[in-house]
């Protein structure tokens, strides 16, 4: 596959990885594009418990050996929640703002207090007279389920269906890089949870070698020039230090440095839904020169 149609395939037929469904449907066509490569691969999965009765599964690809590896480039896949306060994204962040949690659950509430009002005031009162066999009664039934339905989509929120930069480019630019770059010191590793719990680069961290140096992407498609951030010393290239805590050790992505931070340019609108192909190309060459520095 060329740039161009990897540029379809992740961003468009694979776009949204938001469910159990489409992440394994997003990770068999990556497996796919690893194989041709010649790389070994397999799917690891580990639920994460979030609550006495909930877990959350969690699906990561890893290439090549993982647990011997010294480099590990990795980059996370999972769709982020659509953000309701339309705050700018920073790179490296999972993008979820405390106020952004707040409007979410203030919106579930209003619904909630909305539907359970509506059954109280209008539906049941009906009912008081008829079976719940009754046509009334199923369409009650009806109403009730839809009601849970609804609050239950709402308060999981929904998915943010344009991410080209953020995060599918970054996918392109690993198997691009995987596919340029042929080193035996370096494994691949496409991580699930990184808008939300990070909990894929912790099981990434559980198999890896203690000495192994993580190189985490995002967002390689976004333009400015290219940062390299670490709190290694023993790197030759230029680095900057971390500018938030992370459980990589090299964090790289492009744009422009404004305060310490880099925000995704049109990540959380409508408006990240295209790629300058030759940007990303060239992005995708410096990466490659930066990674070769690293790894030397």
């Amino acid at each position: 596959m060329n740039l161009k149609d990897r540029i379809f395939s992740y961003c468009i037929v694979n776009g949204v990885r938001f469910t159990a469904k489409q992440k394994k449907k997003f990770l068999y066509a990556t497996q796919v594009d690893f194989t041709r490569q010649g790389k070994a691969t397999r799917v690891v999965q580990s639920d994460l418990k979030v609550s006495y009765a909930q877990t959350i599964p969690h699906y990561n690809l890893y290439v090549g050996d993982v647990e011997k590896a010294e480099y590990i480039i990795t980059t996370y896949y999972d769709t982020s929640t659509k953000l309701l306060d339309k705050s700018k994204v920073e790179a490296f962040s999972r993008g979820n703002s405390k106020r952004n949690s707040l409007i979410q659950i203030t919106l579930s509430i209003l619904l909630t207090m909305f539907l359970v009002g509506t059954a109280y005031i209008f539906i049941i009162p009906s009912l008081l007279n008829k079976s719940i066999f009754s046509l009334q009664g199923v369409l009650v039934l009806a109403y009730l389920f839809l009601s849970l339905f609804i609050i239950k989509k709402v308060s999981k929120g929904f998915p943010n269906r344009y991410n080209f930069v953020r995060n599918s480019s970054s996918v392109i630019a690993m198997i691009e890089v995987a596919e340029r770059l042929q080193s035996s010191k370096i494994a691949y590793a496409v991580l699930d949870g990184g808008t939300a719990t990070d909990y894929g680069i912790k099981m990434l961290r559980s198999i890896a070698d203690q000495n192994a140096k993580i190189i985490y992407l995002d967002s390689i498609a976004n333009e400015g020039p290219i940062h390299v951030f670490s709190d290694l010393i023993s790197l030759k290239s230029k680095v900057k230090p971390k500018p938030l805590e992370h459980e990589a050790d090299i964090l790289v992505t492009f744009g422009e440095l404004t305060k310490g931070k880099i925000y995704i340019e049109n990540a959380n609108t409508s408006k990240d839904n295209q790629i300058n192909e030759k940007i990303f190309d060239n992005n995708i060459s410096k990466l490659e020169q930066e990674i070769e520095l690293i790894i030397e």
